[in-house]
């Protein structure tokens, strides 16, 4: 039935329900309406721009632009579904990119679910790229307001620039609406940040700071709706560039959109399409792009040409352009490159550059070099590594390197391809079932053997490097039982610990059961156990929580108790948020401690960790130490540290090792018979793990059972991935070898060789991100840092030995290093923003020979150099990229300078340095040569008793001579110096004896001067040790300093002294002297200990400064002390003196402390007394300061406090609690000043009974009682109030049976509200409801409300009753009265209604007949209303008929083939 009842809607008192949403929609369902009123069928027209500028901050009229503009239509089809096209797109002011960029964006519409404001997805043309739909999610994200009430509040949005905390304010003006809305996007989530470059895991926070903070950014957008329409939006966003942190910022990008209603349009059509359903927020663009062969040929040329002779400072820019383009070629263009590049240099670009692309192609191309043998050890190795951190790989990757795995793979092929697996299987959860994944693993797994079996210490190292990789990989194929035989079985103590450690990684669903058997047995090997229990701590579970619990109950063995307690407490305690839902597990429940600890005997977990949640950044470090019973020291340790940043948590690294036969070198340092004997540490060592339940653990015992060669191995952990391991067998074989490890030998090689010309390319830093901004453009960060070393060298060696030999050549080093950071808009077709580069270059050059003759004659010449030679060179420039033009803008306002350092050996160090507000610098650091030298010529010669030392300058017109001779004879040592300033002889006398240890200095310069500094020790070894030392320091003028004193000790236990006398005389203008003395004594006898300090300072120039001081500090008896400190400064004395008695016996303290300070305007002396037992504490303290007494008195017991104080004024306060059965009784008074004003006091009282309580306060005059009774047995409750002889009562009854029922009942003494009544009563029994509330007050007042209601269910009947009646003291609402009848039965509806308010009333009669054959409806009459008015009757009527029609009703919604309806407007005129 078809026909829309709106009557009987409209009585049900129902809301329409949404339409029905059509097969094929974007809505996937409708919400309704209530905030906007876009009408179906019509299709709104907005002009929409988008504009972009970037500038260096700071530098005006200098910006980068970009404007487009697009005319938008919205079309409304239905209630939630909307269409976007876009039309007469243009990019203003260059139409030569207009036509594909606006062929793209208008070619499709885009479907979207519009929910009342809220775009909840959109719907896109599966074709449509994704760079067109980013842009119009920009302008959804414009048009879209999801505020759910007028005024302000804060919710979470989706839009373009992720899922962000979003602020909205609005206010009214007639029927507009201006709201302003902030984004905050330090807050949103689903947005590329710094973690899509580092290995890491996520973990949840409420933080408001939810990325990486290198962009300021600002998100503000003002929107102004008309009559529920949006008629304007328009969006800033600000990104301000502060790569050094907080305020440091140094370019900024604005991006603006705007969305303006021009007009309303008929919608002609609606399109049907397949779709792809997405969200409104931002994806990233992936694209490839074809890269020309010829552009890498020329950019290869031109680094040969750039780095000849001499590394230009453009090279690191063409190694980087060159890596950027290699990354766009596939396999076969990358292996015809790398063949065409047969030059020396060339080539060597193409090995530098191809492991830096990290495309599957690339290492496909490095996979031949390495297999083809042109990669070194060192090359292969760093590759190998790198691939750790690729963080996005794919099955063409792991299928590139698949064969250099198949035979004989080193440890970093393993580690590095292992830990590339793990990456790759955190994109993909089923990557087990991957073929090249399976290849790999199998390959890693062969390395194994038959349950991880050696005979030799190189099959050893293989089995572990493997078991490693698993750990790394984190997903296996036929590893389980071969590991569960390796941990289990007998086997190499490090191979079993390897083998659980491989279960790192592991997905949860592995069966652990194994693991579990073994940590639960206490036969198996401490450390066995301890590292089953964090293997199964990877992925713990409730039920394994509950066993560790039980098992500290339970557990026998210290060492592994002490391991888990330590480790369970610290997670128990841990602030790191990754840790938080393991802790939440972990519960917090006491956990069993009865385990010896001790962090010098055994095992345990060391964490510290800390999270700021307001900056969302934390950082944890964790440390395992595992000690076993066959030693003092610990057998492994490892240390982990995690970082927490902005919803991120990063393994930054690992490091760890294991030792063993370590004990002999502690001896051979440490021994009695060592290099350091030391009894202490040697003592320590022997009892670090010594008791009762463990071996004998004597430091002699462990040096029998040792062998003389420790072994152990040490691992790195970066990001998760163990990238490095070494196992090493003695001291000599601990750092890892190669075949260049000996750098003599390697320079002797280079030498020998007589030429070399080597070059060096590296790519220190590549990041790219791609930020959403408000517009769906993205916001390009780039930074790289890449630089080029270069090395030429020629020579004409000849060599016996390293003491014998002649080398004759040059040597030219030279670098350049680069730093780009880009921060461009990118529009797909073109691009706009700012380049910011800086480059450093470095060109050096050194000539000349050395020779050396049997290791006593040396002679170094090196020819003069080149008139400049260049140390450094910094260039910074900025470039503005518009529409894809780079723009170099010459810097305005620019400073410089420039200069050069004094003439020093015919050289002269310059410097220019260029500073512009725009950002371009320049810094040029030079030598220049200024004389006529032809060189500098070093001569050295040493024989037994003689050393000769020249410098020269040949050729020079200036003289630069500078020699030195040094000559021994006995006792004595003379120098001869000559310069082209000075020239001097000097002496150096010296006497060294046991006793007397005597240096003399002294200097004669060639004009007569003679300068000399004298030293002198004198040692007396007597009962009393004496050391008597002394300076003297004499120039041509005299003597100027004289330091000499005395100390002398005597270290015995009860006689100690320690006494100093120095004295200083100094010669300022006249002669001065200052005088220190100190001494130190203690004495200790049967009945007495006593401490003195005495020390004292006396200079002469400066009066004011004299000072003395004198402590002494004596036990008189057990537990009686004695202070006193004198102190004299300017000749004024500071005395203070104590005594300390502590009289405490067991069960009782009891302590009296006295005491006293005199100064020069003060006097002041204290007395305390403490004393306290198991029912009754006192303290007294008596003080007086100059004659006046201040007392502090306090008693307290288990039910009563008493304070009584005389500092100002006299305080005494009092308090108790007594108790019975049914009386609580409290009590407490306080007085101040009595004396002088008796009413100067308080009191509360206060008393608890079963049936009420009561409480009296007073202060000073002011009186107040407050009490409350229970009466009839509970069902009510007296209150009373007095103060000021002023009462209030109250009363209040209330029942809780069938009938709930509450009355009050309020009496005062103030005008107008003498009594105050309220009851309300509430009855409820067999669908039968029964009210009353009745209330007066101010004597007059009143209402009374009366309801009843009863309600009769059954099926097919349905009856309803209901009557409300209101009356009040109030015009115009003395009576309102309200009945309703209401009688379902079988096929019929009646309803009666009547209605009056005051003398207005209102009387309805309706009732709806269905005929049998279920399709005829009438109506008998089908609306009756009579309406009485004052004055006035009307009796309407009407009636509709409706025939062979089908009727639906559903939700209140009615529909039909037509409706007549008839309104009528009754006015009292």
């Amino acid at each position: 039935m078809k026909v829309a009842l709106f009557v009987i809607a409209a009585l049900a008192s129902t809301a329409l329900a949404a339409p029905s949403i059509l097969a094929g929609s974007c809505a996937s369902h409708c919400s309704a309406q209530l905030a906007f009123a876009y009408e179906t069928g019509k299709s709104y027209v907005y002009d929409y721009s988008i504009t972009t500028t970037s500038a260096l901050i700071g530098v005006a009229g200098d910006d980068a632009e970009m404007k487009i503009k697009a005319v938008a239509h919205i079309d409304v089809s239905e209630p939630c579904e909307y269409i976007l096209r876009l039309t007469d797109v243009d990019f203003e002011g260059n139409p030569a990119l207009a036509g594909k960029f606006s062929e793209a964006l208008s070619k499709n519409p885009l479907k979207f679910s519009f929910q009342d404001g809220m775009i909840e997805n959109i719907c896109s043309v599966v074709s449509e790229p994704t760079w067109v739909l980013n842009i119009k999610r920009g302008l959804l994200s414009t048009f879209q307001n999801t505020m759910t009430s007028h005024g302000g509040e804060t919710l979470q949005e989706k839009d373009v620039s992720g899922v962000c905390d979003a602020t909205y304010k609005s206010v009214t003006e007639g029927n507009v609406v201006n709201v302003e809305r902030i984004t905050y996007i330090n807050t949103c989530s689903q947005r590329p940040d710094f973690s899509a470059h580092i290995i890491s895991s996520t973990y949840d926070t409420d933080s408001e700071v939810q990325n990486l903070p290198l962009m300021k950014t600002t998100n503000i957008c003002h929107q102004k709706l008309q009559d529920d329409i949006m008629i304007s939006s328009e969006c800033e966003e600000i990104y301000k560039a502060r790569p050094f942190g907080e305020g440091q910022e140094v370019a900024k990008t604005t991006v603006k959109t705007s969305l303006i209603l021009k007009s309303t349009e008929a919608l002609t059509g609606v399109p049907d399409f397949e779709f792809y359903r997405k969200t409104l927020v931002y994806e990233d663009i992936f694209e490839p792009v074809e890269e020309d062969p010829a552009h890498v040929q020329k950019l290869l040329s031109d680094l040969a040409m750039d780095s000849g002779a001499d590394i230009h400072s453009n090279t690191p820019t063409l190694f980087a352009e060159l890596v950027d383009s290699l990354k766009n070629m596939d396999y076969s263009q990358l292996s015809q490159i790398l063949a065409s590049a047969t030059k020396p240099l060339t080539h060597k670009f193409m090995l530098d550059a191809l492991p830096l692309v990290g495309t599957a192609p690339s290492m496909a191309v490095v996979r031949d070099l390495i297999l083809k043998g042109e990669l070194n050890e060192i090359e292969k190795d760093i590759w190998f590594t790198s691939l750790a951190f690729n963080k996005h790989p794919t099955t063409e990757m792991l299928n590139a390197i698949a064969p250099l795995l198949e035979t004989q793979p080193s440890q970093k092929a393993l580690l590095g391809t292992s830990a590339l697996i793990n990456n790759f299987c955190k994109l993909h959860k089923t990557c087990e079932a991957e073929p090249r994944v399976q290849h790999i693993v199998q390959l890693i797994e062969k390395q194994l053997g038959a349950g991880c079996r050696f005979t030799n210490e190189e099959e050893k190292e293989n089995i572990l490097v493997a078991l490693k990789a698993l750990g790394n990989a984190g997903h296996w194929v036929n590893a389980k039982s071969i590991l569960d035989t390796c941990y289990l079985e007998e086997n190499d103590m490090e191979i079993r610990i390897a083998a659980l450690d491989a279960w790192r990684h592991t997905p949860c669903e592995y069966d652990r059961s194994k693991i579990l058997t073994l940590f639960q047995d206490e036969s198996y090997d401490p450390e066995l156990r301890i590292a089953a229990y964090l293997s199964f701590m990877s992925c713990p579970t409730p039920s394994f929580i509950n066993i560790v619990k039980e098992r500290l109950i339970s557990e026998g063995v210290n060492q592994v108790g002490s391991f888990i307690w330590t480790h369970m407490t610290n997670m128990q305690e841990s602030a790191a948020p990754e840790k938080q839902w393991i802790r939440k597990m972990i519960d917090e429940d006491l956990l069993q401690q009865k385990f010896n600890s001790d962090a010098l005997r055994f095992s345990r977990n060391y964490e510290s960790s800390f999270f700021m949640n307001e900056l969302n950044i934390g950082a944890s470090l964790e440390s395992n130490v595992i000690f076993n019973s066959k030693s003092y020291l610990p057998r492994s340790a490892m240390l982990n540290l995690t970082l927490d940043l902005f919803g991120e948590s990063i393994n930054f690294f690992e490091i760890g090792g294991r030792i063993d036969g370590f004990e002999a070198y502690i001896e051979r340092f440490f021994g009695s018979n060592g290099y350091f004997p030391e009894e202490h540490i040697e003592q320590v060592l022997k009892n670090m793990r010594s008791n009762s339940n463990a071996e004998s653990t004597t430091l002699e015992g462990f040096l029998d059972k040792i062998s003389d060669e420790p072994e152990g191995s040490y691992y790195l952990r970066v990001f998760g991935n163990e990238l490095h391991y070494h196992h090493f067998h003695g001291m000599e074989n601990f750092f890892m070898k190669s075949d260049k490890s000996n750098p003599l030998d390697f320079l002797l090689d280079i030498l020998r060789q007589g030429k070399l010309d080597y070059t060096k390319s590296v790519q220190l830093l590549d990041m790219h991100m791609n930020i959403p901004t408000v517009s769906g453009l993205p916001l390009i960060l780039d930074s790289k840092i890449v630089g080029t070393f270069g090395l030429e060298m020629t020579s004409n060696f000849q060599a016996e030995t390293f003491t014998n030999f002649n080398v004759e050549g040059h040597l030219h080093p030279s670098a350049a290093l680069e730093f780009e950071g880009n921060i461009i808009l990118d529009a797909h077709v073109t691009k706009t923003g700012l380049r910011v580069s800086s480059t450093l270059h470095t060109s050096t050059f050194l000539d000349g020979k050395v020779q050396i003759v049997e290791g006593k004659v040396v002679d170094i010449a090196i020819n003069s150099p080149k008139e400049k030679v260049e140390l450094l060179d910094v260039k910074g420039e900025v470039i503005y990229i518009v529409n894809n033009e780079h723009q170099k803008k010459e810097p305005s306002h620019k400073k410089e300078l420039q200069g050069c350092t004094p003439d020093i050996l015919g050289m002269e160090l310059c410097g220019s340095f260029m500073t512009s507000p725009m950002g371009p610098f320049s810094m040029d650091i030079y030598l220049k040569k200024t004389g006529t030298q032809t060189g500098y010529m070093m001569h050295f010669k040493r024989d037994t008793d003689m050393l000769e030392v020249l410098l020269d300058t040949p050729g020079s017109q200036n003289d630069h001579k500078v020699s030195l001779t040094l000559t021994k004879v006995e006792n004595s040592i003379t120098a001869d110096v000559h310069t082209p300033i000075k020239s001097g002889k000097g002496t150096f006398d010296y006497n060294w004896t046991n006793l007397n240890k005597k240096l003399r200095c002294a200097l004669s310069m060639d004009s007569g001067e003679v300068y000399s500094i004298e030293t002198n020790l004198i040692k007396t070894l007597e009962d009393i040790t004496i050391l008597e030392p002394s300076i003297i320091v004499t120039i041509p003028t005299g003597e100027i300093l004289k330091i000499q004193g005395i100390l002398k000790t005597k270290l015995d236990y009860y006689d100690t002294m320690i006494s100093a006398k120095l004295d200083t005389i100094y010669a300022y203008g006249a002669q001065h002297t200052i005088h220190f003395e100190t001494e130190l004594i203690k004495q200790l006898t049967d009945s007495m200990s006593t401490y003195s300090l005495h020390a004292a300072i006396d200079p002469s120039q400066f009066v004011d400064f004299r000072a003395s001081l004198d402590m002494t500090f004596t036990e008189v008896e057990h537990q009686q002390y004695k202070a006193q400190v004198k102190a004299v400064i300017k000749e004024e004395a500071y005395i203070l003196e104590a005594k300390l008695e502590d009289n405490s016996v067991r069960g009782k303290f009891n302590v009296v402390a006295n005491g006293s300070l005199v100064a020069p305007t003060i006097d002041i002396k204290g007395n305390l007394g403490l004393y306290a037992d198991s029912e009754k504490a006192t303290s007294e303290i008596h003080t007086t300061v100059n004659g006046q007494n201040y007392d502090l008195k306090f008693e307290g017991t288990k039910t009563s406090a008493l304070i009584e104080a005389n500092i100002i004024r006299h305080i005494l306060v009092n308090a108790y609690i007594s108790e019975t059965a049914d009386v609580k009784k409290m009590h407490v008074t306080g007085e101040w000043n009595k004396d002088v004003d008796p009413t100067a006091m308080f009191l509360i009282e206060g008393q608890l009974t079963t049936d009420g309580a009561m409480s009296h306060v007073k202060f000073i005059d002011q009186d107040a009682t407050f009490k409350y009774t229970l009466i009839d047995g509970g069902s009510g409750i007296e209150l009373e109030a007095k103060w000021n002889e002023k009462t209030v009562t109250g009363l209040v009854k209330y029942t809780l049976g069938e009938t709930k029922s509450i009355s009050v009942l309020v009496q005062t003494p103030f005008a107008g509200f003498e009594k105050q009544e309220a009851s309300m009563s509430v009855t409820l029994k067999d669908f039968e409801i029964t009210s009353q509330i009745m209330a007066s007050w101010q004597n007059s007042k009143q209402v009374a409300l009366n309801i009843n209601g009863k309600m009769k269910k059954g099926v097919p009947n349905n009856n309803l009753h209901m009557e409300v009646a209101f009356s009040s003291s109030f015009s115009q609402f003395e009576h309102i009265s309200f009945k309703l009848d209401h009688e379902m039965k079988e096929n019929s509806i009646k309803t009666d209604f009547l209605a009056s308010w005051d003398s207005w009333k209102v009387i309805s009669a309706f009732q709806l007949l269905l005929t049998s054959d279920g399709r005829t409806l009438q109506t008998t009459p089908r609306y009756n209303t009579q309406l009485w008015l004052p004055n006035l009757d009307i009796h309407p009527e009407s009636k509709v008929d409706v025939q062979e029609a089908d009727v639906v009703i559903c939700m209140g919604m009615a529909s039909g083939k037509r409706v007549e309806r008839s309104m009528m407007t009754v006015n009292r005129e």
